[in-house]
């Protein structure tokens, strides 16, 4: 599976791009250590960098390819079976404890030698928009639209497959 995702840094962060390192966790435990992305969002990126307060601003485009194997996503229900499976064991063991989802993915990975490479999630830490609107004739906000930011948290280097530089200071 190709994916394309946006990472917004700076131009200290941009001089070790070749050397990105998986296992720096800045404290977010979201999605666990990883390299994070924004997939399909470069304006989110680049929304990103004003949130840093970076002086020279820089996003990058990252193609990422990986197995669907190789993939934790959250973002379907292709498979709601495992998926709620996870979330069950993470109730089970983790939430009692305070344990962050994120550390609970990292110990799968690294303890259990789970082979993920990808893990993929809708973010709802920020407001997402919602369209309502009918889909027969007669009826009124029969339904709803919803557009929303989705992470990739890289968790292999193998699995980015190319980086582009796409913004230099909003030029």
């Amino acid at each position: 599976m190709k994916l394309i995702g946006y990472h917004g840094t700076n131009n200290k962060n941009l001089k070790n791009i070749n050397n990105i390192n998986i296992d720096y966790n800045r404290g977010d435990c979201f999605l666990g250590k990883g390299f994070y992305l924004f997939r399909d969002s470069f304006k989110r990126a680049k929304k990103w960098t004003n949130y840093r307060n970076y002086d020279e601003k820089y996003v990058l485009e990252v193609l990422v390819d990986v197995d669907e194997k190789n993939l934790l996503n959250f973002c379907t229900t292709a498979d709601d079976e495992i998926i709620l499976k996870f979330f069950r064991l993470y109730e089970k063991l983790c939430k009692e404890f305070n344990i962050y989802l994120g550390t609970f993915i990292d110990f799968l990975l690294e303890e259990m030698n789970i082979d993920i490479k990808v893990v993929m999630a809708i973010d709802l830490r920020e407001k997402n928009k919602h369209i309502f609107f009918p889909i027969e004739k007669g009826e009124e906000n029969s339904t709803v639209f919803a557009i929303g930011d989705i992470q990739i948290c890289i968790k292999d280097k193998n699995a980015i497959e190319k980086i582009n530089l796409k913004e230099i200071n909003g030029k």
